[in-house]
């Protein structure tokens, strides 16, 4: 059995954790039952990819929340994915995809760009920096983050193109999960963990967003949030 540390950001808004990534990788442990210690680490330049979440396996540090799981599944550790065909672990690779490749940029923005909601991402995710200096600190943070935005192309868009393009995908979701319980079936599988990672990061903090407006059309994915927070992260 592998020894784990995993290193993620420190947990806000009742959350497992604010960033998507880290709820993720947490996600994939508790599903595959292996055990883990966590440190709460807010500063990615000490990881070794310079983002956070990273790991510790054995004494061997390694980043990237997608590449900690396959390293766990090529030594046999973890399969979230074994009750699916191929033709599905296909399809729900793509949808994964689109999570991490878009979805995640709109709710970056939501947070850093989007005026209506910086004093709230502020407050809540920069408590620990002492009032008197937070503004300068957060606001050199937001501009940083604002420009990879921009590098990106997310950034590149006004508000209503941002959430368009966010709406499509949560309603691809939607669709995908229909009337079942889990994107897996009867089972949750990796899928299940990166959906409510960005779900539950849409929905539960006090941020309102045309965003969060199209999650709660969905019936299936207000449910299956709550769900899959009991059911794979304890919460």
């Amino acid at each position: 059995m592998f020894d784990i540390t995993v290193y993620q950001f420190s947990r806000a808004w009742g959350l497992p954790n604010p960033s998507p990534f880290c709820m993720k990788l947490e996600g994939y442990l508790k599903l595959g039952q292996l055990p883990f210690k966590v440190v709460e680490q807010n500063d990615p330049r000490k990881g070794p990819k310079s983002k956070i979440p990273y790991v510790k396996i054995d004494k061997q540090m390694m980043g990237d929340s997608e590449q900690i799981y396959e390293y766990l599944h090529s030594h046999q550790a973890i399969d979230l994915d074994a009750p699916l065909t191929d033709e599905q672990k296909a399809v729900q690779h793509a949808m994964r995809s689109m999570c991490e490749e878009s979805l995640y940029f709109v709710m970056l923005y939501s947070r850093w760009m989007d005026d209506a909601n910086w004093e709230q991402v502020r407050e809540t995710m920069f408590a620990g920096i002492p009032k008197l200096i937070r503004p300068v600190i957060t606001n050199q943070i937001r501009k940083k983050i604002q420009g990879d935005l921009v590098g990106q192309g997310m950034g590149r868009h006004n508000r209503a193109e941002v959430y368009s393009i966010g709406t499509k995908h949560v309603n691809a979701l939607g669709q995908y999960l229909g009337d079942q319980q889990w994107f897996g079936g009867e089972q949750p599988v990796k899928l299940d963990v990166v959906a409510v990672s960005y779900l539950a990061n849409i929905l539960k903090p006090p941020i309102e967003t045309p965003l969060k407006e199209t999650v709660n059309k969905w019936p299936n994915l207000v449910s299956f949030t709550d769900r899959a927070l009991t059911e794979i992260f304890g919460a």
